[in-house]
């Protein structure tokens, strides 16, 4: 239940989400990419930013603890996720603010925003997570959202085709949010006052297939 008086400190926290069991790839998140298991991209970025204070990981894959539990002290572990939290129809949303709710309730505070990074971008760079967390800050918004550009997209028209320079979707790469509104709406973006980040091309990788972890 959403608490009215949760005390929300001025600080950024990242958010990852591994959940052990994928469905294309199996143990994807402790999968090789590039020579060094692919969580561990999003955790070395995120540890280099400045602008992130507290990295909370929330897994139900105890190798993951094991293997990262003291590889810094911006990283944090703070439970093994619940199974009823890790089903492949659980929604990052639930498992976000079920890992708000522990947080605060442990430590009586919660930080102003928080910045979603996906394990699965691994070529997402601390510079992309400095640009995004400036650009939310300067724009007082509610939400940021990472998308790249698609090229050559072609609209259909009653009497014809017409190609849009100017098309993007979402990369899955970062999302950024305000805390106090995300837990009373438990929506990590908003259709109206959500702002966008451009990423490159390459940069907006998002690992989903097996090919991919072969470069």
């Amino acid at each position: 239940m959403f608490k009215k008086n949760i005390n929300y400190i001025n600080k950024t926290y990242a958010i990852i989400l591994a959940r052990k069991n994928s469905k294309r790839v199996k143990d994807k998140n402790i999968r090789l990419f590039q020579s060094k298991p692919l969580i561990q991209w999003s955790f070395d970025e995120a540890i280099k930013s400045k602008k992130i204070n507290k990295i909370l990981c929330s897994t139900d894959d105890k190798r993951i603890i094991n293997r990262y539990k003291n590889y810094s002290k911006k990283l944090e572990f703070p439970y093994l996720r619940p199974s009823y939290l890790a089903k492949s129809s659980t929604s990052s949303e639930t498992t976000i603010y079920h890992l708000l709710n522990y947080y605060q309730k442990k430590n009586n505070y919660l930080p102003k925003s928080f910045i979603l990074i996906q394990p699965t971008s691994p070529l997402r760079r601390k510079k992309h997570i400095d640009n995004a967390i400036l650009k939310f800050n300067k724009n007082c918004s509610v939400s940021l959202i990472s998308v790249v550009k698609i090229n050559d997209v072609f609209i259909k028209n009653k009497k014809f085709l017409s190609r849009s320079k100017n098309t993007f979707k979402f990369n899955g790469a970062i999302y950024i949010t305000d805390t106090r509104s995300f837990m009373s709406s438990q929506k990590i973006y908003y259709d109206k006052r959500t702002i966008f980040m451009e990423m490159d091309k390459k940069s907006s990788l998002d690992i989903d297939y097996e090919f991919q972890l072969i470069t």
